[in-house]
């Protein structure tokens, strides 16, 4: 009985221990007004407060100032609440609810005639747009109008909410004006011109007539009377004046002259074309292999009898039996590359011929061929028991194009379409794929696939 009677007083003097431990103290104020600016939160000090303590998502942080900021992005519910020594904790405050949030840095920069644009986030207030070290708000400033020059230009995000970007990397953005065509010119029927390289596309007068090359195809030089005059256009520089007036007589006798790069394998059998009149008819020719005289170096003309020539459907032939003595030659004097001149009624053509070892599938034409958005584009293989398989790249689809007979035709609707796609084009490269079999050592055969590449200029 004494024992229990004990462990009564004991509890109850611990008891009124702790009760006697707040009594006397006063409370610190409780923090108002908290406000919240972009990721940092702050009130006015307690007073008599030795630190805060806040509570943001459910976790403690303690500051001896009356403010936090919160570093890493996300939403948080913050409450804070004073302490201080010698007094009882503050009741915490009402909750608040911040969004912390780092914008993104501007990219994209560049120049849209004399506008500055750029790619920026969404959630930024305005943008600070510094060029050449002056600063100007997007929102509040009269943003300067560029005269042709060279800028340094760098731009951030900045909100009253979020959190300012960082600047972005400096950007050199050049305002000129872009320069006319020079060399204009008609050959083979088909309009050149040497352009300035940071035109995106030209505008085109023909007698009056204007042509947009994003939109619109040129149309071949017929016999005739023109006026030519072009200017450059981009979305980025300022657009030329147009070019000199060229007045210019395109008679029907004028001769076409091109030049060629043809491959010919020494296990190849076949005539070899060399060249294909479209509009005009071909009915007399000359061919001479052109020798560089070692000593003089001066370039000699040796005609080929004709006896090795001919012509079909207007296309004008090598015979095998004359690329056989070239194969004579190669091995006696170990030359692979040879010359020639081809002289017809209706032109006249540089050709040369490079003999190659290879005994797989190869195209025997030019590899690089120029367009007259007009007709199709025709390469030819000689296959050497291949199949042909597929052509890819730039988009193109199976029914762009035909193989047939060891000749794969581009259609011109795909080269027009594909060159009106990005005007600032040049060429279309093209990759050809053939497999075939090769025979191992132990007379099994194993498959293999052939690539190579094509290109259609502009």
């Amino acid at each position: 009985m004494k024992r229990s009677l004990l462990i009564i007083v004991l509890l109850f003097t611990l008891i009124l221990s702790a009760c006697s431990r707040g009594v006397g103290l006063d409370r610190l104020d409780k923090p108002i007004g908290l406000t919240v600016y972009k990721n940092t939160i702050s009130f006015g000090a307690i007073y008599n407060a030795d630190k805060y303590i806040f509570n943001a998502n459910g976790i403690n942080i303690e500051t001896e100032e009356p403010f936090l900021e919160l570093t890493e992005e996300g939403i948080y519910n913050v409450r804070v609440k004073a302490v201080g020594e010698g007094y009882l904790d503050s009741l915490f405050s009402d909750m608040v609810k911040v969004t912390v949030k780092y914008l993104s840095v501007p990219t994209d920069i560049e120049l849209d005639g004399n506008e500055i644009i750029y790619s920026g986030d969404p959630d930024a207030d305005s943008f600070v747009i510094e060029i050449d070290g002056v600063e100007y708000n997007s929102e509040t400033d009269d943003l300067p109008k560029l005269e042709p020059g060279t800028y340094m230009v760098r731009i951030k995000a900045v909100s009253s909410v979020y959190i300012d970007s960082d600047y972005s990397e400096l950007v050199e953005l050049k305002y000129r004006y872009l320069n006319p065509p020079t060399l204009i010119n008609v050959v083979n029927g088909v309009l050149t011109y040497l352009k300035d390289p940071n035109a995106s596309y030209h505008i085109i007068e023909i007698n009056g007539v204007e042509y947009d090359t994003r939109t619109q195809i040129v149309p071949l030089f017929t016999p005739g009377e023109y006026a030519i005059r072009i200017k450059s256009m981009s979305d980025t520089y300022i657009d030329s004046e147009f070019s000199e007036m060229l007045n210019i007589i395109i008679d029907e006798n004028d001769l076409i002259q091109t030049s060629h790069s043809y491959t010919y394998s020494l296990f190849s059998h076949f005539d070899l074309p060399l060249f294909t009149y479209y509009m005009r008819s071909v009915n007399q020719f000359e061919f001479y292999r052109l020798i560089e005289d070692e000593e003089t170096e001066e370039i000699k003309k040796e005609a080929v009898d004709t006896k090795y020539l001919y012509i079909l459907e207007n296309t004008v032939y090598l015979k095998s039996e004359y690329l056989n003595i070239l194969k004579s030659i190669q091995k006696m004097d170990k030359q692979s590359v040879f010359t020639f001149e081809l002289q017809t009624n209706a032109g006249q053509h540089t050709i040369t011929i490079n003999l190659s070892d290879d005994e797989k599938p190869y195209i025997y034409s030019d590899k690089n061929i120029k367009t007259n958005f007009h007709d199709d584009i025709v390469f030819g293989f000689d296959l050497f028991g291949a199949e042909f398989v597929s052509v890819s790249g730039n988009g193109i689809k199976d029914t762009d194009y035909v193989f047939e007979g060891g000749i794969l035709t581009i259609k011109v609707e795909y080269i027009i379409r594909t060159f009106q796609e990005n005007s600032a084009r040049d060429n279309i490269i093209l990759t050809y794929r053939f497999e075939g079999k090769i025979q191992n050592q132990d007379g099994t055969s194993k498959s293999i696939t052939y690539l190579g590449f094509i290109s259609i200029k502009k």
